[in-house]
């Protein structure tokens, strides 16, 4: 008895998940949506973008490689490594 409820729950379930192709067929308002600013910055994570720097635009760029914790003190947990 309880298998029949199981399977008869899961079938309501999976038939409000459906949606209706042929109404999203008759529509007529065909959008393009093109996907202006991808890259916001000139360089992504620690990689650079094709992105170039526009005219009459300065471009500051501070980085900084963290070093091993493993050293504790002596290289101030990672933060002190010049590299």
């Amino acid at each position: 008895m309880k298998c029949i409820i199981y399977i008869a729950l899961f079938f309501q379930i999976t038939m409000l998940a459906q949606e209706d192709l042929l109404a999203e067929i008759d529509t007529d308002s065909i959008q393009n949506d093109y996907a202006t600013a991808t890259f916001k910055g000139l360089k992504i994570i620690n990689f650079e973008s094709t992105k170039l720097v526009a005219k009459k635009e300065l471009t500051f760029i501070v980085s900084h490689r963290f070093g091993s914790i493993k050293n504790g003190v002596d290289s101030f947990f990672g933060l002190d490594d010049a590299v």
